[in-house]
């Protein structure tokens, strides 16, 4: 097990701690920059689409409501964080979005 993990213990860690210390402050830094400077302008859309998982952590979205053609296809990951639980299920967002193979008509 690590002790350190996570933040912000991982700052009191003797072989990463400086290091982790040092990229969160750079990383703070640039955020303030981009806030000032307005250098990185942000745009993103809204919608509901015809999705379903498929092979337990991917999700295929279509095309439209045929669901016949897939328009792509997202590779989820499964949480990734390490736990003292021994039964604990790692969650994945393709979870939440209902299995092709149970013919509910699920959406994203």
């Amino acid at each position: 097990r690590y002790p350190n993990r996570g933040y912000p213990k991982i700052f009191n860690d003797d072989k990463v701690g400086t290091e982790a210390k040092k990229l969160h402050d750079d990383a703070l830094a640039m955020m303030e920059m981009i806030k000032t400077t307005k250098c990185l302008t942000l745009t993103g859309i809204v919608g509901m689409y015809a999705a379903n998982t498929v092979n337990t952590e991917d999700v295929q979205v279509y095309t439209d409501e045929t669901r016949s053609e897939v328009a792509a296809t997202f590779c989820m990951l499964r949480e990734q964080a390490e736990s003292d639980t021994p039964d604990k299920k790692y969650m994945s967002q393709a979870d939440f979005i209902a299995p092709k193979e149970s013919g509910v008509a699920d959406y994203m």
